[in-house]
């Protein structure tokens, strides 16, 4: 992706990746109860950032619906502990780096009907 100013001149984006591909597989138990699976992301560099790179993360997701009212979610992102910046949150001449394996827990209960 570029952009245009109004002078006419174009520059490469530094904070839009050049493409994002994600592949998702999960599988369901315990009549639709648990859900488990995982992701695969790759993330292309910015066309005109130099100090990004390419990455792919691997992450991990579980929830289980013990009742019709409580919900317990599980995710594991970045499972490899890949180092990675996200131009998105990064300029193009700095580089701040992502948080490595992070782990995320919630419960959901519902009150009422």
């Amino acid at each position: 992706m570029a952009t245009i100013s109004y002078e006419g001149e174009r520059a490469d984006l530094v904070t839009v990746p050049s493409s994002q591909v994600t592949a998702q597989l999960g599988f369901r138990f315990l009549e639709d109860k648990l859900t488990v699976g995982g992701e695969v992301q790759y993330n292309g560099k910015p066309k005109g950032n130099a100090v990004a790179k390419d990455y792919t993360l691997v992450n991990a997701y579980a929830s289980y619906q013990a009742t019709d009212n409580f919900k317990v979610d599980f995710r594991a992102d970045n499972l490899f502990d890949v180092k990675y910046t996200n131009p998105l949150n990064a300029s193009a001449t700095s580089v701040i780096y992502e948080p490595g394996v992070t782990l995320k827990l919630a419960a959901t209960m519902r009150f009422g009907g």
